[in-house]
């Protein structure tokens, strides 16, 4: 303890809990400003010394004739010095320690085990009167868990490295899947899109071929209809210079028969230029869509969609042990906070309910005892009901015995009954 120790061991106390304060309370900052490295006490006096200790009680700088005077006297010497070249290290560390109550301007008194936190009388007055582990400053101090604060410290800063560089290597294989997924996407699409063109070439392609298919039908029905013309264009001319020849050379009889033979091929001629008349069309093409596909196309505002799925990434994260607490005074009373996790509702059976001892085997299913309804009722671990299991008598109290098995006392009965959970069934 801290009374046994000598003066060096003393003043290492003093650094390392300064250090692990520094570490522990990086928001604060010290208040102290010196003019100067001199001894205050000799310049009271009159005389110039150069200082080599701090006192973080008095606040004041130290020669050595004075660090004897101080630590001699009943009223000082329980004070925590500190080297210039320490003190001027705290002032220069990016993480200031205040020596004094940086909201009333007061000295640290006591000590919170609760919110790790010094506090002077008006603290402790006005924020931690409610609070079980508030002591003297000094026996914070004597309880200073040095070894254990600095080791836990060094090892969470350790840990925190450790993950943040998981992290960071996790960010980087996911900006990197991202990448590769991207790239894969775009292929689909492209494949897509060429499937869908191809499959429309191929449409068009059909409709294509109809459309000269039709045309070839009514370019050869017009062709035909021409040369039918055309022969009977011919078959008309011979006929009129026939009949030119009548009208100069023939008389009597002969015009008279020829007339008629005239007459007749003329009407001939009429009875094709009447049959021609009725199938001589004209052809317009036009196409029409299926109405079908433009409702499809004007349905369908994309022919896909990007979805993004989140999920947890599996990174390897190093957890050390709770927090060490950096004050432990064997006198104080640590209450314990329970914090509830699940809350399961148990159904009753047909004689109510009484579940008198319960049991959580190691694949997590939780297994309770019954003693109204001579049952064991078993649930998962996610709290859903799985199965009874009735039992010879009143059972008082379970546990596991291997895996998937579970004892359970029958005090009634002078029994212990071995249960297969599994099966549902006792087996011994």
């Amino acid at each position: 303890m801290l009374k046994t120790c000598d003066q060096d061991s003393r003043d290492k106390i003093d650094r390392i809990f300064f250090y692990t304060s520094i570490l522990t309370e990086p928001n604060r900052s010290i208040q102290v400003e010196m003019s100067s490295k001199s001894c205050e006490p000799c310049h009271f006096h009159g005389s110039l010394k150069n200082a080599d200790f701090w006192c973080t009680n008095c606040e004041e700088m130290l020669c050595k004739d004075c660090r004897k005077h101080h630590q001699s006297s009943k009223a000082t010497r329980g004070h925590h010095l500190c080297t210039v070249q320490e003190y001027e290290f705290m002032e220069s560390h990016p993480f200031k320690v205040p020596s004094r109550c940086t909201t009333h301007n007061k000295k640290y008194e006591a000590y919170c085990i609760t919110h790790e936190q010094p506090c002077c009388i008006i603290c402790v007055t006005v924020s931690h009167g409610g609070c079980a582990g508030v002591v003297a400053f000094e026996d914070a101090l004597k309880g200073f868990q040095s070894k254990t604060a600095l080791s836990d410290l060094d090892e969470r800063l350790n840990n925190f490295s450790i993950n943040v560089d998981n992290f960071k290597r996790s960010r980087e294989r996911v900006l990197s899947d991202l990448e590769q997924q991207k790239e894969r996407l775009e292929h689909v699409i492209t494949e897509k899109r060429r499937g869908i063109n191809e499959y429309l070439d191929k449409i068009e392609e059909r409709l294509r071929g109809e459309l000269k298919s039709k045309y070839n039908k009514c370019i050869g029905d017009v062709k035909i209809q021409a040369d039918r013309i055309k022969q009977k264009q011919g078959k008309v001319e011979e006929i009129k210079s026939n009949f030119e020849q009548v009208k100069e050379k023939k008389t009597g009889v002969q015009l008279f028969l020829a007339t008629g033979e005239i007459h007749t091929m003329i009407l001939d001629q009429e009875n094709f230029v009447e049959n021609i008349y009725e199938s001589l069309h004209k052809y317009d093409m036009s196409v029409t869509f299926d109405d079908t596909a433009n409702n499809l196309l004007m349905a369908l505002p994309s022919f896909g969609n990007i979805h993004i799925t989140e999920s947890p990434c599996r990174i390897s994260m190093v957890l050390g042990p709770s927090k060490a607490p950096l004050v432990d005074v064997p006198w104080i009373f640590k209450p314990v906070q329970l914090k509830q996790k699940k809350k399961i509702a148990v159904k009753k059976g047909d004689n109510g309910l009484y579940i008198n001892s319960g049991v959580i085997i190691g694949d997590g299913r939780i297994v309770l005892t019954d003693k109204y309804n001579n049952r064991l009722i078993v649930y998962t671990e996610s709290g859903v009901f799985q199965r009874d299991i009735p039992l010879s008598c009143s059972p008082w109290d379970v546990t596991e015995v291997e895996k998937s098995h579970v004892a359970v006392s029958l005090p009634d009965s002078s029994l212990v009954e071995v249960v297969d959970i599994n099966k549902g069934k006792i087996v011994k």
